[in-house]
């Protein structure tokens, strides 16, 4: 298609496959507060093998198109032809949208476009932020941003204007501080060998313990509200909480607990080789959340 003028810069794609997911994502972009100039590239994959699809896959294509265009936004839409992971991380390739958004889950009845395993690879390789987006969260109402104090947690920050979010969105900012160590622990760790003895914890190991935790939790309030401070000053209000233990565990848990419809993380860029390697906080969020997942990374300095 013909490309529009985009003065402000915004330039979002939106991945569908007539899933249920893929249509909550269109309605997720209607609820947020994007400039009418925004041009928002929709985009949809058929896979060789099923071409008997392609009036279905081209009909979507309208219809979502049409959906977008009566809300005032500048639309395009692009009918690939390959394997979904990889047409929809060449077009971003291509493109440089600002922002990627997609369906967690994808149709698994007869077009078979999208599924879990397809966004995740999409996650892992594509160079640009990526919202996912699990049914029924068609809003952000309640939004956790996570933040670890790193550079790619002030990465995020700076680039919340790629998913605006409405203004009457509740906005909480997290950390999340490593497992206290215990005395029980600490003796657990400790080498046992054939010249080694256990570990007796004496009352000034405990008291050195008690004083590490207490200088994490300091500065943790002071990347809370360091972050708190940073966002308000970006038009954002947002509260802020401050937990222990595993880091993927405690933001599941409290998404769930706390009816969040949005979790904003950061997460580094990977390479191929590198993003084998799963388990990282970021994997675990777009893996398991209930909610929907925005995943903002910084981009990967080339050598």
């Amino acid at each position: 298609m013909t490309g529009q003028n985009n003065p402000t810069g915004n330039k979002v794609v939106l991945a569908i496959d007539g899933s249920e997911h893929a249509m909550t994502a269109m309605r997720f972009i209607q609820n947020l507060q994007f400039p009418k100039t925004c041009v928002i590239s929709i985009i949809a994959v058929l896979i060789p093998r099923n071409a008997q699809y392609h009036a279905t896959l081209a009909a979507l294509l309208e219809q979502t198109t049409d959906a977008l265009k009566i809300k005032g936004f500048v639309v395009e839409d692009h009918l690939l032809t390959g394997y979904p992971a990889e047409q929809i991380i060449k077009f971003t390739q291509d493109n440089n949208p600002t922002l990627l958004v997609l369906g967690a889950k994808g149709l698994r009845g007869t077009l078979r476009i999208l599924l879990g395993g397809v966004a995740q690879q999409v996650v892992n390789y594509a160079h640009c932020p990526v919202l996912l987006i699990r049914a029924p969260h068609a809003e952000a109402k309640k939004v956790l941003i996570v933040t670890d104090g790193s550079e790619h947690s002030e990465y995020v920050l700076s680039q919340l204007e790629n998913c605006p979010l409405p203004s009457e969105s509740q906005v909480t900012a997290m950390h999340v501080l490593p497992p206290e160590m215990t005395s029980e622990m600490l003796i657990r760790s400790w080498p046992y060998g054939l010249d080694t003895l256990p570990h007796i914890v004496t009352t000034e190991v405990e008291e050195t313990m008690a004083k590490r935790a207490m200088e994490e939790e300091k500065a943790g309030y002071d990347l809370l509200n360091k972050t708190v401070k940073e966002l308000a000053a970006r038009g954002i209000t947002a509260n802020s909480i401050l937990v222990r233990g595993d880091a993927a565990t405690e933001i599941i848990n409290y998404a769930d607990e706390n009816n969040i419809d949005l979790i904003i993380a950061g997460s580094r860029g990977l390479s191929q080789v590198q993003s084998l390697f799963l388990g990282s906080v970021s994997s675990k969020l777009t893996h398991y959340a209930n909610c929907s997942v925005l995943i903002l990374k910084k981009p990967i300095q080339e050598d």
